[in-house]
Order: C-alpha cells, then structure tokens, then sequence
C-alpha cells in the first residue's frame, strides 16, 4: 500500500509541490550540505530567485553557545507547538543555506510528498 500523493498524476503533485513551495514551509530534506550529510527540517525563508532555507537542530553547537551574536539568530521551538517535532529544537537563523540545484528540492518532494510538513 502506498501512500496517498503516490496515487496523484505528475501534473497535480508539481502544482501542490509548487503551491507548497513557500516562505514559511516546513520541509524535511535530505542535506548533503550537512557534516554528515542527513535528513533535517528546514523553513523556506524565499524562494526567488532560488529556495534560501533556515535548518532546525535539536541542540545549539557549542561554538554558537560562545558567541552571542550567533546565540541571537537561535530561535527555540517547542515540540508541544509544531506536531512533527519529536522534542524541543532550535530554528537556526544565523545562517541561511541553499542546495546546489535548486531543483534538487522540488525533486524531493516530488519523490515524497509526506516531506512538506507543516508551515
């Protein structure tokens, strides 16, 4: 059994994934641009000319710790607030992060529609 967006023609999952594309979107995507390279939620921030992310973490790094000028751009989240968290995080606005393709977004969530979370 599949899911139900595997059921959708082509056409209809690009017009929800382009509808879903949006400032504000969470998505939980596959980031090679990670040490190691792994799933992560990320908040579109723009999207023109290209998808400009915030990445979520579950904990602050330490050399952000250290800095306050970084500790500022650490914005908590509460599990309780967002349903797909599984536990308290941190949405990290000190820096913004882009994919190398730009397309390589839209392409995850073509492959999987269960990827765009929430907003």
């Amino acid at each position: 059994m599949g899911r139900l967006g595997d059921h959708f023609a082509p056409e209809d999952r690009r017009e929800h994934v382009r509808r879903q594309l949006v400032p504000g979107q969470v998505l939980y995507l596959d980031c090679d641009f990670t040490t190691p390279p792994k799933p992560k939620y990320a908040v579109v921030v723009c999207t023109d000319p290209e998808p400009l992310l915030f990445l979520v973490n579950s904990r602050i790094n330490p050399f952000i710790q250290r800095h306050p000028d970084l500790l500022a751009g650490q914005v908590p989240l509460k599990a309780a607030d967002y349903p797909f968290l599984r536990h308290d995080s941190f949405l990290d606005c000190s820096e913004v992060k882009r994919f190398a393709d730009p397309g390589e977004i839209a392409g995850q969530l073509l492959a999987d529609l269960s990827r765009i979370r929430g907003s």
